[in-house]
């Protein structure tokens, strides 16, 4: 979680490592946030969080995204997110124009995962030839 643009946002990152491009790429992200009812019961919600892009028509390398923590997010009124969250859910679809087949991937997030006012660090490489190269060694690094 950092300042992206002027805002905070939650971030991620996800590479496409398949030799295949990958087209009509879709990214849906959700929190389960725990609340209690009018009741006074505690539950555990799934809310949707708004994506800068959710949709791509082409994706060959990687995706950095960002939901906003904006007055539309349902995280604006936490101030320890941790306290509040119980984990993130992230699922991925495209169509695989090699083998015209949908593919979809799913990962959870912990609360813990969160790293405050850090940033991914730069995994684009560009070689001899002038092509451009995922170093994929640090794509989990921040600094």
């Amino acid at each position: 979680m950092a300042k992206f643009d002027g805002e905070y946002c939650l971030s991620f990152r996800i590479g496409n490592t398949r030799e295949n491009d990958l087209v009509d790429g879709k990214v849906h992200f959700a929190a389960l946030i725990n609340e209690q009812t009018f009741e006074g019961q505690s539950i555990r919600r799934v809310h949707d969080l708004k994506l800068r892009r959710s949709y791509t028509p082409f994706f060959k390398l990687t995706w950095s995204i960002f939901h906003p923590i904006d007055k539309d997010s349902p995280l604006i009124n936490f101030e320890n997110i941790k306290n509040h969250v119980s984990a993130f859910m992230v699922t991925v679809t495209g169509h695989d124009g090699t083998f015209s087949t949908t593919i979809y991937d799913r990962k959870f997030y912990e609360v813990n995962d969160i790293v405050k006012d850090h940033y991914f660090a730069d995994i684009m490489e560009s070689k001899t030839d002038g092509e451009i190269k995922i170093n994929y060694s640090k794509f989990d690094e921040i600094k």
